[in-house]
């Protein structure tokens, strides 16, 4: 599995299509996928409907940059996603107006596909938690995928880069059933996300680290520039190596494992080819990881336990909140009570940590709240639980014939 990584200080032409082709070059550049009058569909990552300087979105430059190379090859590029929550066409101009897609659309005649507006039922061979999902025609239809993602972290997988990027083939608010169906389980949405990558597995992911975003992502982090582009023909491996430049855990990317166990990700780093930058050259140590603190694993009579005291949870910021209601309308369980003009009320227990109002709230002021008992041994209330607990443990050993 070969990774192309490649410095891109910024996203000025003519450097930026430079790098582009430099990352593409060792994969036999974007011919090697691409042929004349080939659709080729952009999946672009279009989360929120918010300015490209936030870092949430696709950037403009980078997409125009490969439909100008798509049409150098007499290809027809398309692109499109399927944005938080539902949209009509209306709305979705809307959102590629804020995020200044549409005008690269009008400058290059590229086609616009509005995701939740033509659906169609698709196999996913091999599917572990489901085996069809309801994705966008044009996933389906086009003669070749190239998934535009940008690097970020995210409460939930941990990163998204090129599988998770794939989530938005599955249109409007079937995304929340998904969501729903995993519930707390992380590890058993992160089977599904490959089952939705399996439908269509990108044939190229050219990954943006221009500037990427850590902390409380994918819509409410920092923007980080990083001076990076990443290219692959295999979104598991790219990922791999993005976790690696960013320095999170590779048990914290939650796809990272199940893609390896399917046969299509690397078992180990030393299964991946980087070419280009060396990632220890690039590597950062400083990069925020997101805040959320992950649901222990736990049988069912104690898993509400768990998820009360030492998982992270949402919780509006009344200085930011503008009381619009996304994030009750994104709420797969229903667990957000909203009336006009107030501020949104979260029911702990049927809250499923599956962090949409925070992925989906356009101001960012869904913030992620730390664990009423923090599960840093050297904490105190970490000490204290265990403090509380210790009687009970010797005389469970006292029992047992310990001491």
């Amino acid at each position: 599995m070969r990774v192309s990584l490649v410095r891109c200080p910024d996203y000025g032409e003519p450097g930026l299509s430079g790098a582009v082709e430099r990352a593409l070059a060792p994969l036999g550049g974007l011919g090697a996928f691409v042929r004349p009058g080939d659709r080729v569909l952009l999946k672009v990552n279009l989360l929120l409907g918010v300015p490209p300087e936030r870092a949430v979105t696709t950037q403009p430059e980078v997409l125009e940059a490969v439909i100008r190379m798509v049409q150098d090859l007499r290809g027809k590029p398309i692109f499109g996603d399927s944005p938080g929550g539902s949209h009509t066409a209306a709305t979705y101009r809307g959102v590629l107006r804020r995020t200044a897609l549409l005008p690269v659309a009008e400058r290059t005649g590229a086609e616009v596909a509005c995701f939740d507006e033509d659906a169609v039922e698709a196999p996913s061979p091999g599917g572990r938690v489901f085996r069809h999902f309801r994705v966008a025609r044009a996933v389906v239809e086009s003669d070749v995928v190239i998934g535009l993602p940008r690097l970020k972290t995210h409460e939930l997988t941990g990163l998204t880069a090129g599988v998770k990027n794939c989530f938005g083939y599955v249109v409007g608010l079937d995304k929340m059933q998904y969501h729903l169906h995993a519930r707390r389980d992380a590890a058993l949405f992160a089977e599904m996300l490959l089952d939705v990558h399996g439908v269509r597995p990108p044939a190229l992911t050219l990954l943006d680290g221009v500037v990427a975003m850590e902390g409380q992502g994918p819509s409410a982090g920092r923007p980080r520039p990083l001076g990076l582009l990443l290219a692959s023909a295999s979104a598991p491996a790219l990922d791999v190596v993005a976790t690696r430049i960013v320095g999170l855990l590779p048990a914290r990317v939650t796809t990272l494992a199940p893609a390896a166990a399917r046969g299509i990700g690397p078992a180990s780093p030393d299964e991946v080819e980087v070419v280009g930058e060396r990632i220890e050259d690039v590597a950062v140590s400083d990069f925020e990881p997101p805040a959320a603190a992950r649901i222990l694993p736990a049988p069912g009579w104690a898993a509400g336990f768990m998820q009360r005291w030492f998982s992270s949870r949402p919780e509006p910021d009344p200085g930011t909140c503008v009381r619009c209601g996304r994030c009750a309308e994104a709420c797969p369980p229903h667990a957000i009570a909203w009336s006009k003009g107030e501020l949104p009320r979260i029911d702990d227990d049927a809250c499923i940590r599956c962090w949409c109002c925070h992925e989906i709230c356009p101001e960012g002021a869904m913030r992620v709240i730390g664990p009423r008992i923090p599960l840093d041994p050297a904490s105190p209330g970490f000490r204290r639980v265990l403090g509380a607990v210790e009687p009970l443990r010797t005389a469970f050993r006292r029992v047992r014939g310990g001491r």
